[in-house]
């Protein structure tokens, strides 16, 4: 529901004040959000690689390094989960805020035309 003119003229006088009050946190609050963080996924990916080569190579006579290698495979797949994860999450905010600041259209009009038979095909009916 869209604010009244009075409310949006409260608001408005109690954002001016807050920017007068508190210039700093004013212009952090209202910044864009940072960048996402440029995550390397070539790191994470390496060390999947050699856990699973590692754990391959050597399980059968060193289980104790095999085991090794498993917990390299989970460290560098919860580092690039976790980095993909920050990049998706930054960009899914900024989109949202674009989506907010303009209106949506649809790219087709939402009228349904009614079913109408092909030429030559005989009308529909509801027997069987």
């Amino acid at each position: 529901m869209p604010l009244s003119e009075d409310e949006q003229r409260v608001l408005a006088e109690i954002e001016r004040q807050f920017r007068d009050t508190e210039p700093e946190l004013a212009q952090r609050l209202g910044s864009s959000p940072p960048p996402p963080v440029a995550i390397r996924p070539w790191p994470a990916l390496g060390g999947l690689a050699l856990g699973l080569v590692i754990v391959l190579l050597t399980f059968q006579h060193f289980v104790v390094v095999a085991f090794a290698g498993f917990v390299i495979m989970v460290a560098s797949g919860v580092w690039l989960t976790l980095g993909v994860r920050q990049v998706l999450q930054t960009r899914l905010v900024a989109l949202a805020r674009r989506a907010r600041a303009r209106p949506v259209t649809p790219p087709f009009p939402l009228r349904r035309r009614p079913m109408q038979p092909e030429r030559g095909d005989p009308p529909f009916t509801d027997e069987i």
